[in-house]
């Protein structure tokens, strides 16, 4: 993961994408899984790497698609698995031939069985995903992306295996310290759709604040590929408004320019009511250690997340409605994982919003 507060151009950052997707030589390939022969590969009793191994016709003849075996990543592991419906957890649990077996003989009776297989590196499968799933790697978002970003400055970028989050924010905006900005969220992978959302920027600390609220269960959808972890997928079924602008890798890619021109002009319109809400926090008194325990506990932070906004609360003591949301989005500043800090960042705005509502 690739993460960075410094501030620079979206074309800079854009360019720097485009290299290092150059580099990885990505490859998507659509094929039928039942053509493929699973082999985990066992050392010490320990299944160390899985492979897939593309398998000859009963005649002899190779297969539709020309593929070397495949190494597969963690994530297209879970994903290849999950096709299968074969629990994850058995791979410590059996023995690398029960595995295999089990495995084979799922793959062979798949429902849906074609597959876009998603490479790089020549042989290292980073994704196994739906044949109708329509590959947006990063670098061709952020080319539609760029002639909208004018001017403005990146805030926070995170580009990872998994998924890639950006914020930038046009300093011309600059309201006592305060910038309209927008944030831009994908995944190559199929971890979530194409987002972009409103953001306020703040100057002074660095914090970032998402519009987002108007969903209770906004923040508790689990991803089956995170972990458990919370992840935004709501809204995923097509490109829509509902608390930032979704876009789900189906269908027409030209739709997706008009896509992010009307999704950075209502962050415009968004930016206006996130400020008055953000203003109007401040006028609003709460228990701050109260507040942040009880939505630390309703969206499932862990303690050591919990600890670090309690103690950016006790940095930049503030027992207000906005005091509070600037703690979860001060605090999410340190999250190693991009997804933890998206998501830290939502919490905040979601204190504004249910206290303001």
């Amino acid at each position: 993961m690739q993460a960075t507060t410094e501030p620079k151009t979206f074309t800079q950052v854009l360019t720097k994408v485009q290299t290092e997707t150059i580099a990885k030589q990505p490859l998507d390939r659509w094929g039928s899984l039942n053509r493929f022969e699973f082999i985990p590969v066992e050392e010490g009793k320990r299944i160390v790497k899985t492979m897939l191994k593309p398998i000859s016709d009963t005649d002899g003849q190779a297969p539709r698609i020309e593929l070397p075996t495949l190494e597969l990543s963690d994530f297209a592991l879970g994903q290849l698995l999950q096709r299968a419906d074969y629990p994850q957890k058995l791979l410590t649990k059996l023995p690398a031939k029960c595995v295999w077996v089990d495995v084979n003989i799922l793959l062979q009776n798949l429902g849906e069985r074609e597959a876009l297989i998603r490479t790089i590196n020549g042989n290292m499968a980073r994704a196994i995903l739906g044949s109708r799933y329509t590959p947006l790697d990063d670098a061709d978002l952020y080319a539609i992306v760029a002639p909208y970003a004018e001017g403005a400055m990146v805030r926070w970028e995170s580009i990872g295996e998994l998924s890639s989050h950006i914020s930038v924010s046009w300093p011309d905006t600059d309201e006592k310290g305060l910038q309209r900005g927008i944030h831009i969220a994908n995944s190559e992978v199929g971890l979530r759709a194409v987002t972009i959302q409103a953001i306020l920027y703040s100057q002074h600390c660095n914090n970032i604040l998402p519009a987002l609220g108007g969903d209770d269960n906004y923040y508790t959808r689990k991803n089956p590929f995170s972990n458990g972890k919370a992840h935004d997928l709501k809204g995923a079924q097509k490109a829509e408004k509902v608390t930032g602008w979704r876009f789900i890798h189906t269908g027409d890619k030209g739709r997706l320019e008009n896509f992010v021109r009307d999704a950075i002009e209502d962050s415009k319109t968004q930016y206006e009511g996130l400020l008055a809400r953000y203003n109007a926090g401040l006028q609003k008194q709460v228990d701050g250690i109260a507040t942040i325990e009880e939505f630390g506990k309703k969206q499932d932070l862990n303690q050591a997340q919990l600890r670090s906004v309690l103690e950016a609360y006790a940095q930049d003591y503030n027992p207000t409605v906005t005091g509070v949301a600037n703690a979860f989005t001060r605090a999410a500043q340190h999250q190693e994982d991009s997804e933890d800090r998206f998501h830290m960042q939502a919490v905040g705005s979601e204190v504004l919003r249910v206290y303001l509502n």
